[in-house]
């Protein structure tokens, strides 16, 4: 991969984990990893919302 392509992965990687730290917060302030991670709601909440839209509308709709 080009440094461009890299530095393009990992901010989208950066912003999925932001989201996800948002969505899941405690009150306080902390540092949150992979072992977070044990839930779906978890999991999704760094996903665009656009992006599960499509993904509903295409997969799971009749």
């Amino acid at each position: 991969m080009r440094t461009a392509e890299l530095l393009a992965s990992g901010l989208t990687q950066a912003r999925y984990a932001l989201t996800a730290a948002r969505t899941t917060a405690p009150r306080r302030s902390r540092l949150s990893g992979t072992h977070d991670m044990t839930t779906l709601a978890t999991l999704l909440a760094g996903v665009p919302h656009s992006v599960r839209t499509a993904f509903t509308a295409r997969t799971l709709a009749p």
